[in-house]
């Protein structure tokens, strides 16, 4: 599902196992030197001439049957290209992913049967098998002067090899091993030295890729985060492994990511939940760094803690409450009251479950970002509540999503023995800056804070790009713009979406992309689909798909774009702003722009309205199209 707001949700990552890297990488192999994959193989006899003798004269002797004569290897030298002649050009076992490898094998005299068979392999993966029957070349031999035959393999990877030293290449001789040749797969000369800075176990991550609640005891449904930072050269590959205590793989959570260009300093995770759930017990994962461990972190599984039945009852029933311009969200109880505070300058919200004397509230403004924003928090809270008797307040405490926590206490005014707790977080997106505060009594806030108070506090989102001020209801006139919705299907399969049937829509494919756009009748709302080749990471979606907007839309007037959110499905959310066209006088529209990696393909999908409209005309039937986007991998690009 995508969502118009900008709230990470979690998802499996990363991709593909290792032998799965292996399946997409292609390879080419041949025997002989320098032809195209589909070439015939090729050998070289190359013979050695005999020394000169004196013709003597004799009588012409009776011919006699030649013996078979027995497939000897004499050598294999693993070489960066072969000779002509099948000899090795630079003899090594070190490797560029892209570089092809190249086996020279030598075998003793010209025997006239046997095959001889070189196999790649990557850990215990078979890559490539090529063989080739001496009988081809020399078959028609009589008579054997001593001369040698060589072979030359070949082995050209069509992507990158992932950088390991856990490589092999096999020589045998009618099925029957002959030896076996290690060699490696080193980084670009031009890669960035691979590092890993930092690494945690959490509960999961925010749309930065910062660690949300971090720990190494987790519930038997929860997802486990490993969450790190560190720079990657170009080549290079992650892998996370899941064990059991005891060293059991869990197979079916391994995943790798290949990094095909240098990236510095930057965010990664992979995360795990079994089907079905943990089982109760300690477990590890662990990372590897181009096939060689660089981390292993233990964490358990513990049985959930009873929940006190009072304090889980407050929190009965959550539902999400949007801001209505879309400005905030988060889950709160459907019985709490509401109380609307907002002004032209503030958008403020407080909920009270009364009984309990507990309190949520969110107040919004907009101002440029401060430089400290604890000092921001401290001067809020202490506006707010320092009159307060015995009103204390903590140090703030910088938060894994960038945010800023402070807690504080204070007596409530009608009711002097009470001590109430509060939490209070600071949080600065664009130009809004948001405060966050859960109070309730001091006594109970443990217990309250496990029951609902920590997830109402998780679940807060905040979107710069809304405005302070909620939108004008919709019209009847937009409303009726997502009348009489139809399905829609490329015609190859390729892809598939619900729309209005009044939309008119226009082609702009070639051989290479699939490039539709829907207007509405009014002409300001539009939906747009773009699908090419591409095989892009998780690390690589987010700046491709604003690379790609960038790219159709950046020379608009007033464009600007956001930072890339992921969203539930896989994909990634950018939203952007522009005036609609070169005219100064335009209107100004937003836009929804939906990055995905489906197989081999990259897709777009972008949704425009003005930018007056869109939360209303999202609602209307915006939400409606992007959720009905689905892209078949498994279908080319061209339509038949």
């Amino acid at each position: 599902m995508k969502i118009r707001n900008l709230r990470w949700q979690s998802r499996v990552c990363w991709l593909i196992g290792v032998i799965g890297v292996i399946s997409m990488i292609g390879l080419a192999g041949c025997s002989g030197v320098g032809q195209a994959p589909d070439a015939s193989p090729e050998v070289a006899a190359t013979p050695t001439d005999p020394p000169p003798t004196e013709a003597v004269p004799t009588r012409t002797p009776r011919p006699t049957a030649t013996p078979e004569a027995t497939v000897r290897v004499l050598s294999a030298v693993l070489t960066r290209g072969l000779s002509p002649d099948f000899r090795p050009l630079d003899p090594g076992d070190t490797f560029r992913p892209e570089q092809p490898i190249d086996v020279a094998v030598q075998v003793q005299g010209r025997p006239r049967t046997g095959d001889v068979v070189a196999a790649y392999f990557f850990r215990d993966a078979l890559l490539l098998q090529t063989a080739f029957d001496l009988a081809t070349v020399n078959g028609d031999v009589t008579l054997n002067t001593g001369e040698d035959t060589f072979i030359g393999f070949t082995m050209t990877p069509q992507q990158p090899l992932p950088i390991s030293e856990r490589y092999r290449v096999e020589i045998s001789v009618d099925g029957e091993l002959v030896q076996s040749y290690p060699f490696s797969i080193v980084a670009p000369e031009d890669a960035l030295p691979s590092a890993i800075a930092t690494t945690v176990l959490a509960r999961g991550i925010d749309a930065a890729t910062n660690p949300i609640d971090p720990t190494d005891s987790f519930g038997s449904d929860e997802t486990v985060f490993l969450v790190g930072r560190g720079s990657f050269g170009k080549g290079s590959a992650l892998q996370a492994d899941w064990f059991r205590a005891g060293g059991e793989l869990l197979a079916e959570g391994s995943r790798s990511l290949f990094i095909s260009d240098n990236i510095a300093e930057t965010g990664f995770y992979f995360n795990f939940l079994p089907e079905g759930g943990w089982a109760l017990g300690d477990y590890e994962v662990v990372l590897t760094l181009d096939d060689r461990e660089v981390e292993r972190r233990g964490f358990r599984i513990t049985p959930a803690p009873t929940p006190d039945p009072q304090a889980v009852g407050v929190f009965a029933d959550p539902q999400p409450y949007r801001f209505p311009s879309g400005l905030f969200t988060l889950d709160i109880p459907q019985a709490w009251q509401r109380e609307e505070r907002s002004t032209a300058d503030a958008a403020s919200q407080t909920w009270t479950a009364a009984a309990n004397r507990v309190l949520v509230s969110v107040d919004v403004v907009q101002r440029a970002p401060e430089p400290d924003l604890s000092l921001v928090l401290q001067q809020e809270l202490t506006a707010t509540f320092g009159d307060q008797p015995d009103f204390a307040l903590s140090t703030p405490v910088l938060q894994p999503d960038g945010s800023v926590l402070a807690t504080f206490t204070l007596r409530d005014a009608a009711d002097a023995a009470l001590l109430l707790r509060g939490n209070a977080f600071a949080k600065q997106r664009g130009d809004k800056l948001a405060i966050l505060i859960l109070l309730a009594p001091d006594a109970e806030y443990d217990a309250l804070w496990a029951a609902g108070l920590q997830t109402i506090a998780q679940s807060f989102t905040l979107d710069p790009a809304a405005p302070l001020a909620p939108p004008a209801s919709p019209s009847d006139d937009g409303a009726a713009l997502f009348a009489d919705p139809q399905p829609y299907r490329f015609p190859s399969g390729l892809f598939e979406l619900v729309l209005p049937a009044a939309w008119e829509l226009t082609e702009r494919s070639t051989p290479s992309t699939a490039d539709l756009e829907w207007r509405a009748p009014n002409a300001t709302v539009r939906v747009q689909s773009d699908i090419r080749s591409a095989n892009l990471s998780v690390l690589e979606l987010p700046l491709a798909t604003q690379q790609a907007l960038t790219a159709r839309y950046g020379p608009l007037p007033e464009f600007q774009i956001s930072n890339p959110q992921a969203q539930p499905d896989g994909s990634v959310l950018v939203a952007f702003t522009m005036r609609d066209t070169p005219d100064a006088g335009a209107v100004l529209v937003r836009g929804n722009g939906y990055g995905e990696q489906r197989g081999d393909k990259f897709a777009l999908l972008t949704l425009i309205a003005p930018a007056e409209q869109f939360d209303a005309l999202w609602e209307a039937g915006l939400a409606d199209i992007a959720n009905s986007y689905r892209v078949n991998p498994d279908v080319a690009l061209a339509a038949e």
